[in-house]
């Protein structure tokens, strides 16, 4: 049998010069569990024939046992040399390729990693001025929004992003002083960064004190309308005041500045 080459003929990396021969002798054992099933199928399923049956089973089966370990045996030897030459394989050429390598995702890792700072230090720059402009740069820093900076990712959609969220938080920002409490609401916002759940808080807890609850902002964004209430009865009450005469101009402008109505 001709050798197996594996690579350029003419500089073969690996050239295998013996094949193992294997005799095979299987058909005629074969023919044997052939004809064994064919007496199965002639015999009758009866208590008569039971003991006949089992001993005809019974040597049929000893039979594929024996030759069972035999190519278990011939797997064994054949993969002997293959074992020997994996290990060599290993140590001269897999172990040799690992090192090279790893030196160079380490210098990609080097190259991917310093992208990955200027983009975010690009981001950071970006985010420090945008957010100062919408007023927010009290409610979130860069770290607390929901974007990822990836070396794959572009600066542009980088930049995108964190206007996108910026613009986001300044709209909750000016809801949440439109409505009572609202700066309490804003104060549950740094936690939550979300709009809904800060309400939420902030109505668990006035309802928990007995406080009035802040405002529910409806599906716009904007404030429910306040609730219309009676004006409040107003009453007259007399008295007299002793004083000196700087005491009792004090008095009148305070009353005045009051809006309290003096006769």
């Amino acid at each position: 049998m001709e050798d197996v080459i594996l690579g350029n003929p003419e500089y073969p990396i690996i050239r295998i010069t013996q094949l193992p021969v294997i005799e095979q002798h299987l058909a005629n054992i074969a023919d044997t569990f052939t004809s064994c099933r064919e007496l199965a199928v002639r015999t009758a399923a009866t208590e008569e024939n039971l003991a006949a049956l089992k001993s005809s089973r019974a040597i049929m089966r000893k039979q594929f046992d024996e030759l069972e370990t035999a190519r278990k045996g011939v797997k064994d030897k054949i993969a002997e040399p293959y074992k020997a030459f994996e290990e060599i394989y290993k140590r001269i050429v897999t172990d040799a390729f690992n090192e090279a390598d790893a030196e160079f995702k380490a210098k990609i890792d080097a190259v991917d990693e310093n992208r990955r700072k200027e983009k975010a230090e690009t981001a950071r720059k970006f985010f420090d001025e945008y957010s100062k402009a919408v007023g927010i740069d009290d409610l979130v820093t860069l770290d607390t929004l929901p974007i990822k900076i990836n070396v794959s990712s572009s600066d542009a959609s980088i930049l995108k992003a964190i206007q996108t969220e910026c613009d986001r938080i300044a709209s909750d920002k000016k809801a949440a002083l439109q409505m009572e409490h609202g700066m309490e609401i804003l104060y549950e916002y740094k936690a939550h960064h979300s709009l809904a759940e800060a309400i939420e808080a902030v109505r668990a807890r006035h309802q928990f004190t007995g406080e009035p609850k802040p405002d529910t902002p409806t599906t716009d964004g904007k404030s429910a309308e306040p609730e219309i209430h009676a004006p409040e009865k107003v009453y007259t009450l007399s008295f007299s005041v002793t004083g000196t005469m700087a005491q009792l101009k004090a008095l009148k402008e305070y009353i005045t500045n009051s809006g309290l109505t003096a006769n």
